[in-house]
């Protein structure tokens, strides 16, 4: 089985001023085994927080990112029996999951998105995407997966 931890959206400094919650649930999640950030972080020392936490962290770029190191736009890995895709998303929240499935060449069985700060779990074209919603509102979302399954949990601070 692998946990994940699965953030997006946090904006040091913009939104959020001081970066306490963020340490303060990185220490309490010290089981989990990587962490997939969909972008937003602001600032490069966000992004170094992430590394150095988990062994395995799977981070994208998004639209607020310009000053974050070079971090891909899209990612593809597989953790347990499933194709994941990491994105960030852009433009209006309306059809949204239709051009981040059009970014993806291979189709994913799962894409983490973050971009709107909505927390959301959805399906479309039997793909099912998945929003940990806002750090920056105390949102995240902790999925597990074991084998040919997968569980999620929208959490909130």
């Amino acid at each position: 089985m692998k946990r994940i931890l699965v953030i997006s959206d946090i904006h040091y400094p913009t939104r959020i001023k001081n970066i306490e919650s963020l340490l303060m649930l990185l220490s309490k999640l010290k089981s989990i085994d990587a962490i997939i950030g969909c972008g937003d972080y602001v600032c490069d020392e966000i992004v170094q927080i992430l590394r150095s936490e988990y062994k395995e962290s799977y981070l994208v770029i998004g639209n607020m990112d310009q000053l974050c190191e070079n971090l891909p736009i899209n990612i593809n890995i597989e953790i347990e029996n499933f194709k994941i895709g990491i994105t960030h998303g852009a433009g209006a929240p309306f059809g949204i999951k239709k051009r981040i499935l059009s970014e993806f060449i291979e189709k994913p069985d799962i894409i983490f998105f973050g971009h709107t700060h909505e927390q959301e779990f959805s399906k479309l074209n039997n793909v099912t995407f998945i929003n940990p919603g806002a750090f920056c509102s105390k949102q995240y979302c902790i999925v597990e997966f074991e084998n040919d399954f997968f569980n999620y949990e929208m959490l909130s601070l």
